[in-house]
């Protein structure tokens, strides 16, 4: 069969399935068309012809919109190419920035053992060698407006403080009111001291508290016996009323330290006594681990501090007072924890600012051994010196 004779029969067969399933109209459209086309082959001629004449037009019009040749294209893209060099803008020569110093290791002070014969004075007490090299001391009753002490457990706190009261131990004209949570204080050669306003106050355990509310208490009724002495002499400070009485009453200084277990009581003693203490012949030492968690109100009264290994940097600017700590040269937190940084504070009197290590008290044996021994050595020179001076002036 021809071609026609073939759309025919297979344009027909599709129509016929298609109509007789009843399933895709889609199909039936599709037969439909094969079916004429195959009995009007005219039209399908004439559809093709059409169609290879625009072709055929299209292309004679685009090749004439087109270079002749391809170098022609090539040139024509050249030449709308700019072949001139960029220029690029010279930048102004910016001054050449210092460059910024290398931190210096910190060289921590050297150890030095005590050496009470250097006293610049009889009531100076022992700091310690500075970043300098010099040993720094304080007079407690002209340089000490009351004294807080920081640092972790075995920072060297109570060394130092036993430092100080050694220095102290020949001086009739000092009493003390010790006050000593973990009772460390609570030893012989301290508690057999008749310098002492009452026996050092502390211990473990409830006893050991109730202990230290007395003392406090009893701190507090010291400190307006004295207020009422320069009220009624008509004074305003209690060295005043010894020159205008003759009277030799004391320089009382009270040492309180590691009180944890009477904090309340504490707070409202240092809060109504420190900010009247100088006058009152009066000097506050507070020692404990760390700063945090304890009132301003007595705090921003304490014009020397001693700041041993801290734990943590935001307990830098609590502990020495300072509100911007950006430019400190030395740092609590900074500090190597004990046992490397025993004996390493960072002191602040105003804005002096030194790193110091405390002395030893001996070089060999234990430093409480020998503190103890030392202890009455001196207290045992300074009262038979007491004792002869009183004989010589009764003859």
């Amino acid at each position: 069969m021809d071609r026609q004779t073939d759309g025919i029969v297979v344009g027909g067969s599709l129509l016929v399935v298609t109509v007789l399933a009843n399933s895709n109209p889609f199909l039936a459209a599709l037969a439909g068309i094969v079916w004429f086309v195959a009995f009007r082959p005219e039209v399908l001629s004439g559809l093709v012809e059409q169609t290879k004449q625009l072709t055929d037009e299209t292309a004679k019009a685009v090749k004439a919109l087109l270079p002749a040749r391809e170098e022609e294209c090539h040139r024509s893209s050249y030449n709308n190419i700019s072949v001139e060099p960029p220029v690029t803008p010279v930048k102004a020569e910016q001054p050449r920035q210092p460059a910024k110093p290398t931190p210096a290791r910190v060289a921590y002070p050297p150890s030095s053992l005590l050496n009470l014969a250097e006293k610049p004075t009889a009531l100076s007490v022992p700091i310690g060698v500075d970043h300098t090299g010099q040993f720094r001391w304080l007079d407690v009753q002209r340089d000490l407006v009351h004294c807080a002490v920081y640092g972790t457990s075995g920072a060297g706190k109570d060394h130092l403080l036993r430092c100080w009261y050694l220095s102290l131990a020949d001086q009739r004209s000092i009493r003390w009111a010790i006050v000593d949570g973990k009772g460390d204080w609570l030893v012989p050669s301290i508690v057999e001291d008749e310098r002492n306003l009452f026996p050092p106050a502390g211990g473990f355990g409830d006893e050991g508290t109730a202990r230290i509310k007395d003392g406090l208490k009893e701190i507090l009724r010291e400190a307006a016996r004295r207020a009422a002495l320069i009220v009624e002499a008509g004074v305003r400070s209690l060295e005043e009323y010894n020159e205008q009485t003759g009277a030799n009453e004391p320089l009382l200084i009270v040492l309180i330290t590691d009180v944890i277990d009477a904090v309340a009581e504490v707070e409202k003693t240092l809060t109504a006594l420190i900010s009247k203490a100088r006058s009152l012949g009066i000097r506050v030492i507070f020692s404990v681990q760390t700063p945090t968690g304890f009132s301003m109100q007595w705090r921003m009264n304490v014009g020397t501090v001693l700041a041993g290994a801290l734990v943590d940097t935001s307990q830098d600017a609590v502990a020495l007072g300072i509100r911007d700590t950006t430019k400190l040269p030395f740092r609590p937190s900074a500090l190597p924890p004990p046992p490397a940084g025993a004996g390493l504070f960072v002191f602040r009197q105003g804005g002096d600012i030194r790193l110091i290590r405390t002395p030893l008290i001996t070089q060999t044996g234990q430093q409480s051994s020998a503190f103890d021994r030392l202890v009455r050595e001196r207290r045992n020179t300074a009262l038979l010196a007491d004792l002869l001076s009183q004989e010589i002036s009764t003859r």
